[in-house]
């Protein structure tokens, strides 16, 4: 799906009151582009990716530190964010390792979360991709050259501003009464 049919289907502006536009550089993510390896990628992607982010949320790289403390305290909130040294989401061993990673990553917290969908986001060098998971499967848009085109960011920004139930949060769940 087209990145720009996929925000306006997902996460339509006129459905995040008091949006906040944000700018995009055409410099940003000229340090995430570069690097030649996913470990020497995820800083350089958060820090680049900051900006983007009206209301203070933050990335954590949950890689080298496992995040037991943001994600659990609010519900919701993660949308996992892969990065990839391959060239494309399928083909080699390597990338549909990538697949199943981010496929395992959304299982674990469709399963542990009461969500009715979620969000990744897969990132393969210097392309990226949206991901809308629900129930019966995945959306993905067209690859975003996200140095170039904004739709990675305007995801984010999005996203961040969204009411938790166009986060995928199962608003329908309460606490059990005793």
């Amino acid at each position: 799906m087209p990145a720009a049919s996929f925000l306006d289907e997902f996460l339509p502006m006129n459905k995040l009151p008091n949006y906040t536009q944000i700018s995009f550089p055409p410099t940003a993510f000229q340090d995430t582009i570069v690097t030649t390896s996913e470990l020497d990628a995820y800083l350089p992607f958060i820090r680049e990716m900051q900006p983007f982010s009206p209301n203070s949320w933050w990335l954590v790289d949950s890689h080298s530190t496992p995040d037991t403390k943001n994600c659990s305290q609010t519900p919701g909130t993660s949308a996992p964010i892969s990065l990839s040294p391959g060239s494309s989401p399928t083909g080699s061993p390597l990338q549909r390792d990538t697949l199943g990673q981010i496929t395992a990553y959304t299982s674990a917290q469709l399963s542990s979360q009461f969500h009715t969908h979620c969000f990744s986001v897969l990132v393969i060098r210097e392309i990226a991709y949206i991901i809308r998971w629900d129930w019966e499967g995945a959306v993905v848009s067209t690859p975003i050259r996200y140095g170039e085109d904004k739709a990675l960011t305007e995801f984010f920004s999005c996203y961040t501003q969204a009411s938790p139930k166009l986060r995928g949060v199962n608003t329908t769940v309460n606490l059990a009464t005793t």
